[in-house]
């Protein structure tokens, strides 16, 4: 028998399984993840990239833009400023579209490759093999796909928001059209998380690349689409009425405008509003045979209470289909 001296070294095997374990933790699981997926994040990157330089151009030519703001046209007579040379709400319009757009191709690249094409090829299979558990292997892809998206998108949402914020208001859309409103707040980042949600539960669902795609991008729509139909009931509006009524902001968010008839009835009907006092207003009124005018608005002020409710209730949503996916999972890992 041989009996270890002091000094001597142990022989390396002994140690190895140890060492290799410890290499073989989340953070080698996180690193493996990265570099497998490495031509989007770069491709990611690159995106990001472009479009930030895109609205930083965009915020250096909006000086130009705002010299005629407060103007009904451009270049039309002795002292009213040239028109630009360019579209400037247009090219705003672009870069809005492009970041509230993008969670559509999140939750496609979720579904088909982040999840569906390891499930299909076995790579996913073998992984659970390895001493990494199904549920772990699921925890490192949605958090290494969400850290890296959201990181883009608060960038690219705070760079379009220094633009938005910038010049005058009139040089821009309102703060209630749907691209506007996705690209320059939190709910951004909400959807972005939802994105890769609705794309892990769709991959485990297909099992294969495409389906997975059509059906993530698939389920994402409805969500997108009922959002910007009952946005407006997610906090209570403004009413209005009388001179108050008839002068709505420009950049208040009208739900409805209207005549009260002197039986009390409303009726859409628009011709008394604009009126620049309360004695025109009178003397429209008894042309038309109203009793007053109304205005149910979403002022400027109720964007942000919007924002937080909207983005809390699409993080809800989240949370819930994160939770079918692991309970997915479980129940295909364990037959």
């Amino acid at each position: 028998m041989t009996v270890p001296t002091i000094g001597s070294r142990r022989p390396e095997s002994a140690e190895a399984p140890d060492r290799s374990g410890a290499a073989r933790g989340p953070r080698g699981l996180l690193w493996l993840t990265l570099r497998t997926h490495r031509a989007a994040l770069w491709c990611w990157t690159i995106l990001v990239a472009a479009l930030v330089g895109w609205l930083m151009w965009l915020y250096g030519q909006g000086a130009e833009a705002d010299r005629f703001a407060g103007y009904e046209s451009c270049g039309t007579g002795p002292g009213v400023p040239e028109c630009p040379s360019f579209d400037y709400m247009g090219a705003f319009d672009i870069g809005a579209a492009v970041i509230a757009w993008t969670p559509f191709a999140v939750a496609a690249y979720a579904g088909g490759v982040l999840v569906a094409r390891d499930l299909e090829n076995g790579t996913a299979a073998l992984s659970w093999t390895q001493s990494v558990s199904p549920a772990r292997w699921l925890t490192v892809r949605l958090a290494a796909a969400s850290a890296v998206v959201l990181a883009g998108t608060l960038l690219l949402t705070t760079a379009i928001r220094w633009v938005w914020t910038s010049y005058d208001k009139s040089l821009v859309n309102p703060w209630y059209m749907s691209d506007v409103f996705h690209a320059t707040g939190v709910v951004s980042l909400a959807y972005t998380v939802l994105a890769v949600a609705v794309g892990a539960l769709a991959g485990l669902l297909a099992k294969r690349t495409l389906p997975a795609m059509g059906l993530a991008f698939g389920a994402f729509l409805p969500v997108y689409v009922a959002a910007d139909m009952y946005r407006a009931r997610l906090w209570p509006t403004t009413h209005l009425s009388g001179l108050k009524a008839s002068q709505v902001p420009d950049d208040a968010d009208q739900i409805s405008l209207g005549l009260i008839t002197d039986d009390g009835r409303r009726i859409n009907e628009l011709d008394c509003f604009d009126s620049e006092t309360s004695a025109r207003l009178e003397r429209c009124l008894d042309h038309e045979g109203g009793r007053d005018v109304f205005a149910q608005i979403h002022p400027a002020s109720h964007y942000w209470p919007i924002q937080f409710v909207e983005t809390g209730i699409v993080l809800a949503l989240a949370a819930v289909v994160i939770w079918a996916a692991f309970r997915l999972l479980r129940q295909r890992t364990a037959s």
